[in-house]
């Protein structure tokens, strides 16, 4: 009662700690958050006696506890549970619909297709091959000569007439199909279209001369990179036109790969070698392999674009207005000197064409530029961008002789072309004494009316 230690009441736990509790001192856990382990499919805690404390971490109902080196931790029941695609790629998902490691690394040309089960790497459109490093919707420039040289047709060109002449052919590809005369060596033009199964193609081969005797064979090359005689397969051929007729073939694509047309001149009547025609359309093209047979309207098209990118000669300069959309603008301090070339892209055959642009000036006094379309014509014509409001940007159509008319204008086709502006009107470097040129509409539309800024 005199407050000196009397007799040892109570030998704490080496894991407890001696506290005041409310009824006075008491033997109390150190830690009740000493570790974690596994119980059940879950974590939980434990204090410092071993004794199960407050759950950790509630494991997924996918998931499983897993003691590892460095404690526990929930983990998938199944890490290899299904593929899926993912960035492009086909990868190992768990259980938990997680991704977990490459499966299939898809190739430059490839995408990940999982429309099937399982997904797999398959070609991009238009890229064939066993490595998907071919591409067919491009055409060629092969001679035609052999079978390892037949021009390739590409699929984004059909339907095409092509124009060839026999008798410029001089190397004897040996393949001779007599249907219906004797085949002149060397006289042989060949042409390949890739075509997938169950596609049909329509072939007609058409004289020039009337004099002439053409015939048409067909073949089917299974390789998917050079086609070579060797391992060509005569499909079909067509000689009972005669002279000047013109010969049909229709080839159903039983199997995927290239297909050879073999323009073929006859011995008989007067050599038969000459100028014909060769026309290729595909019936029932497989959707998405670049062609699929619709062809492009060719009615009110529009080509938008400014001067990013452009090729750039001093004294022409480049700047971006702060006032329209970000555009990209050119102009020179110098008159008349320096260029602007930027390419433009026609998307399909049709009509006449014709150019707005969208022009700033400070006077009429300083309102021209010359201007070339795929370099020509050699002597550049002058764009009279005079009239209407100074200090502002207007829409301007593209004359053809320094005056507001006659507008300019040009049949182009389909393709990439290039616009060429040189100089223009200047009188110093200030942006006030030089007219500038922003945007470019290219349309055949005669009628277009460009849009309000």
């Amino acid at each position: 009662s005199c407050g000196a230690q009397a007799a040892f009441a109570t030998d704490c736990l080496a894991c407890q700690t001696c506290g005041v509790g409310p009824t006075g001192p008491e033997c109390k856990t150190a830690d009740f958050e000493d570790h974690t382990e596994c119980v059940g499919d879950d974590i939980y805690w434990f204090d410092s006696c071993g004794a199960q404390a407050a759950i950790a971490t509630d494991c997924l109902a996918c998931q499983t506890c897993i003691t590892g080196s460095g404690g526990p931790f929930c983990q998938a029941d199944v890490l290899d549970d299904h593929l899926e695609c993912n960035l492009n790629d086909v990868w190992q998902f768990d259980s938990c619909d997680a991704p977990v490691s490459i499966y299939d690394d898809c190739g430059t040309n490839e995408e990940c297709v999982d429309e099937i089960e399982p997904p797999e790497c398959d070609c991009l459109p238009g890229w064939v091959g066993l490595d998907c490093n071919v591409y067919v919707c491009d055409g060629g420039g092969e001679d035609g000569e052999t079978c390892g040289t037949a021009h390739t047709v590409g699929r984004d060109e059909l339907p095409i007439t092509i124009t060839g002449d026999t008798a410029a052919a001089g190397v004897d590809p040996n393949i001779n199909v007599a249907c219906g005369g004797v085949n002149q060596p060397g006289h042989d033009l060949m042409y390949r279209v890739y075509l997938f199964a169950g596609e049909v193609l329509d072939v007609t081969m058409d004289p020039t001369d009337v004099g002439d005797d053409l015939s048409v064979s067909a073949f089917f090359d299974p390789s998917a990179t050079v086609p070579t005689c060797s391992t060509t397969t005569l499909l079909d051929c067509d000689d009972s036109g005669g002279n000047g007729a013109p010969e049909y073939l229709t080839i159903v694509a039983v199997d995927e790969g290239w297909y050879e047309i073999v323009v073929d001149a006859n011995a008989h009547d007067n050599g038969g070698q000459g100028l014909f025609t060769l026309s290729l359309s595909i019936d029932n093209p497989v959707a998405g392999e670049c062609y699929d047979g619709a062809v492009t309207p060719c009615e009110d098209q529009a080509v938008l674009f400014d001067w990013a990118g452009a090729a750039i000669a001093a004294p022409m300069v480049t700047n971006v207005s702060g006032t329209v959309d970000g555009m990209t603008y050119i102009y020179t301090s110098i008159a008349f000197s320096g260029t602007a070339i930027q390419t433009f892209d026609i998307p399909c055959d049709g009509g006449t064409w014709y150019m707005w642009g969208l022009r700033w000036k400070p006077s009429d006094a300083l309102a021209s530029f010359q201007f070339q379309v795929d370099g020509l014509p050699t002597t550049p014509i002058v764009w009279d961008i005079s009239g209407g409001a100074d200090w502002n940007w207007a829409w301007d159509q593209a004359n053809g002789d320094g005056s507001m008319t006659p507008v300019w204008s040009s049949p182009l086709t389909v393709g990439t072309h290039t616009l060429t502006i040189l100089g223009g009107a200047s009188n110093g470097v200030d942006y006030w004494n030089h007219p500038t040129m922003g945007y470019i509409i290219i349309t055949n539309d005669p009628a277009f009316a460009p849009p309000a800024l």
